[in-house]
């Protein structure tokens, strides 16, 4: 099997970034324009691919609809409920309606889905029925695995986030635990990864003066001396907010598997894809709550009393079977199927 991938897109970013119509309108336009450039290079490439491989969104069901007519084979890959999404941005009943019809159609329209977790499969699977549950795979995140290391053991202690800081992911959480962390006195450091500027600059808005020497932010690194400075952390954090809906259909975050991957305590929040934290003791996880930061500030600090040491190096013990190179093979299975139509 042959992948064409990263398309070369230069001359076609520059001429899509020119739409900037007003009401979204342009992004509209720049989604319609990139499936026709897309389903045009892969067209052109037809010799060499057998098949095609399309995140899951409901704006490319142009470009799925495109490559079937065409006979292409065609794997979907999922990392969540399209239709949980509008209900968390409290979108009316007409966006729901057509979100979901453009997602079955996405789903039917696939010869087979991929799923980044167990959660998904059974959220597709009991939403959209078991005709699009059985053509669904589970093939989770992977993760370079890194050597066994120890952060130093003096204060203060250094408490690690890597990637986005979009809403979701629960960073504008972590200025109340800082100051709730202060009250009992428990002298730490957030090292901040990741974020755009303006996305560093709206969470140190929220940061008062008094916790500002609290936070340290790194803005983008490469990902290799990113996993470095994941190292001198003692801990990691990250305080997704529950989906509210029909199920928990998340899927678990690379950045968590990158901070099992260096060997030390996930501090995380209490929802479905994060049980595996939990049964296999690999950090902590809390319920979420009205007095949430609290309560995060409270674990962190009854753990700070006992040491971080007995979660050093325990992750990567239970990823030796979730590398990128054993995902991969996975995925590899399920595209020879698709390509034999077994």
């Amino acid at each position: 099997i042959k992948y064409i991938s990263n398309v070369n897109l230069d001359e076609v970013e520059n001429c899509l970034s020119k739409f900037n119509l007003s009401l979204g309108l342009g992004v509209f336009l720049n989604i319609q324009f990139f499936q026709l450039f897309c389903f045009w290079s892969i067209l052109i490439n037809r010799k060499i691919a057998d098949v095609v491989i399309v995140r899951q969104s409901v704006g490319f069901v142009i470009l799925n609809l495109l490559l079937k007519l065409f006979g292409f084979k065609v794997i979907t890959e999922v990392n969540g409920l399209l239709y949980q999404d509008v209900l968390d941005r409290r979108k009316g009943w007409l966006a729901q309606q057509l979100v979901t019809t453009l997602e079955r159609w996405n789903l039917e329209l696939s010869d087979a889905i991929v799923s980044v977790h167990d959660n998904v499969k059974q959220t597709l699977t009991s939403y959209y029925g078991n005709k699009i549950g059985d053509k669904t795979y589970v093939v989770e995140n992977g993760v370079d695995l890194e050597s066994p290391s120890t952060p130093q053991a003096n204060e203060p202690l250094i408490i690690g986030y890597l990637g986005s800081f979009a809403h979701r992911e629960g960073v504008d959480y972590l200025p109340q635990v800082s100051s709730r962390l202060d009250e009992k006195g428990v002298k730490h450091e957030f090292l901040m990864i990741g974020g755009s500027d303006g996305e560093i600059e709206e969470l140190k808005s929220r940061i008062n003066s008094s916790q500002r020497a609290n936070f340290k932010f790194l803005g983008y690194i490469d990902y290799k001396k990113a996993k470095v400075c994941l190292k001198s952390c003692h801990a990691f954090i990250h305080l997704r907010r529950p989906i509210k809906g029909i199920t928990d259909s998340q899927g678990c975050p690379l950045k968590t598997l990158d901070y099992l991957s260096v060997g030390r305590c996930v501090v995380a929040t209490k929802i479905e894809s994060y049980k595996f934290i939990e049964d296999h003791q690999l950090g902590i996880v809390v319920p979420y709550t009205d007095d949430f930061e609290a309560d995060v500030a409270s674990a962190i600090a009854r753990q700070f009393q006992h040491g971080f040491d007995a979660y050093y190096n325990k992750g990567q013990a239970y990823l030796e079977n979730k590398t990128w190179k054993h995902q991969i093979g996975l995925f590899d299975d399920i595209c020879n199927k698709v390509k034999d139509g077994a």
